[in-house]
């Protein structure tokens, strides 16, 4: 820990008026098993549903607001971990997803239908 907080203090030394601020260790998710159903737990007890095999759909709470996280994940030492790629939508706006998925899957089914 001494070496952590004295490169980060050297960090902060060679960039005038910036903070040293310690780093906060990642929350790891364990990744679901191949046959596992649609809709799985993690270890956190937050629900998932598996999109592809590192997309995720994940409803969560965070800050007191229930959160519906769309995410792709990546592999680090065999355990996925939520990545940068991704939207966290308030209820309201998965409900105003939800409305317009029957138009947005039209669409886009059409547009695959014009290139075959």
């Amino acid at each position: 820990a001494a070496v952590a907080d004295a490169s980060a203090m050297s960090e902060a030394a060679a960039r005038p008026g910036a903070a040293a601020r310690p780093r906060a260790p990642k929350r790891a998710r364990r990744a679901p098993e191949a046959a596992a159903p649609a809709a799985v737990a993690d270890a956190s007890a937050d629900r998932r549903w598996t999109l592809s095999a590192k997309r995720f759909v994940t409803v969560r709470e965070f800050k007191g607001q229930v959160l519906t996280d769309i995410r792709e994940f990546f592999d680090k030492g065999g355990e996925l971990l939520p990545g940068k790629k991704g939207i966290s939508l308030s209820i309201e706006q998965l409900r105003e997803l939800a409305a317009a998925l029957p138009d947005i899957l039209e669409e886009a089914e059409g547009r695959v239908a014009k290139q075959a």
